[in-house]
């Protein structure tokens, strides 16, 4: 099979695109969060380092401060174990280096990689720890010599113990928050969609029809982006105490929202529909399918405020209104009905803990 060029003016425009200043802008905003609490959390460990034990320069305080909040969601709790591991193999490794001194600053830079990564794998299998087993003993080579070597394992169990209180109650996203706004990015596409696709089948408007497509399939990207978040969320349910006692209410969460894969998939092949419906001669009359669309649309918006309300703890119930006409081709009624079915299953109450 022949591989397919990429045309220059595509490639241009996709890296101009990235490098603008919209996304850098979008990808600084993103890491903002996240660089002021390692910035917050640095300071305090080498304060406390500093101010209450006296050590000087607590580099391994910070560092591990650092490391500990910087992984992604749900997954700052391990690293910091993963930390503290490569910490204490590091840095016994290191002491022994500078004891032993086998000659040059090269063959010592070697031994320290080396044993370093070893020793940290003989406590700990994640990679983490073995990065920071090197680096940690070359820290030791390169810093000045301590009277007290255990120090430095002191400081790193203090930026290590700053790390889990920011990543296991300070710093916790909301498990129930992060899926449940996700959500609602699907469902607005969804309402654009449906929205546009009635305004295309009453103003026999192709244009329009096919924007309420593509609308209909940035619901379907929206729904991957979803799928990332719940999995972020169910590590932060299991392995952070926010999470444990939030666990009650994202499942049910969940559960709803099992529903919106259909959902999504009737949406984008009623948009097809309506699409050619748009076209001369064929297709539903605007008073049947476009009727519909609009009643589901409006029902998309009332579940996504319900979705909120949830999200908090409340309980509204959610009043639905799109009905299948029967004006419609049995095609099109399949789509429909399938449509009003998952509204119905996804606006279903139950009573959960708060």
């Amino acid at each position: 099979m022949k591989k397919q060029r990429v045309p220059l003016q595509r490639v241009v425009r996709t890296t101009a695109k990235v490098a603008g200043p919209t996304s850098t802008w979008r990808r600084l905003r993103t890491g903002l969060p996240v660089i002021a609490q390692c910035g917050l959390a640095a300071g305090v460990a080498w304060l406390l380092a500093t101010a209450l034990l006296g050590h000087r320069n607590p580099v391994f305080a910070a560092t591990s401060a650092i490391i500990c909040l910087g992984g992604g969601k749900g997954e700052r709790g391990r690293q910091a174990v993963d930390l503290l591991a490569g910490v204490i193999a590091g840095v016994a490794v290191g002491e022994l280096i500078r004891w032993w001194n086998p000659g040059s600053s090269l063959l010592q830079a070697v031994l320290a990689v080396v044993l370093g990564m070893s020793a940290a794998a003989a406590l700990d299998s994640r990679r983490l720890a073995y990065i920071q087993g090197a680096a940690s003993a070359l820290f030791v080579l390169v810093l000045p010599p301590l009277q007290n070597p255990g120090s430095r394992i002191v400081d790193a169990g203090i930026g290590g113990v700053l790390g889990l209180i920011g990543s296991q109650i300070l710093f916790t996203p909301d498990p129930v928050m992060l899926v449940s706004v996700a959500a609602q990015r699907v469902l607005d596409s969804l309402e654009a969609a449906l929205r546009g696709s009635a305004a295309g089948l009453e103003r026999k408007d192709t244009i329009l029809a096919e924007n309420a497509v593509e609308r209909a399939r940035d619901a379907r990207s929206d729904l991957s982006d979803l799928a990332a978040q719940r999995v972020i969320a169910r590590r932060i349910r299991t392995r952070t105490l926010r999470g444990l006692r939030r666990a009650a209410r994202l499942r049910h969460l969940e559960d709803r929202l099992d529903h919106l894969d259909v959902l999504v998939a009737a949406v984008l092949l009623l948009t097809y529909a309506s699409t050619e419906g748009t076209r001369s001669g064929t297709g539903e009359k605007p008073d049947g399918l476009a009727g519909f669309l609009v009643a589901a649309a409006n029902d998309v918006g009332t579940l996504s405020t319900v979705l909120a309300e949830r999200s908090r703890g409340n309980h509204p119930i959610a009043q639905l209104s799109a009905s299948v006409p029967q004006t419609i081709s049995d095609s099109a009624a399949v789509l429909a009905q399938t449509v009003a079915d998952a509204l119905v299953a996804l606006a279903a109450a139950q009573s959960h803990p708060v």
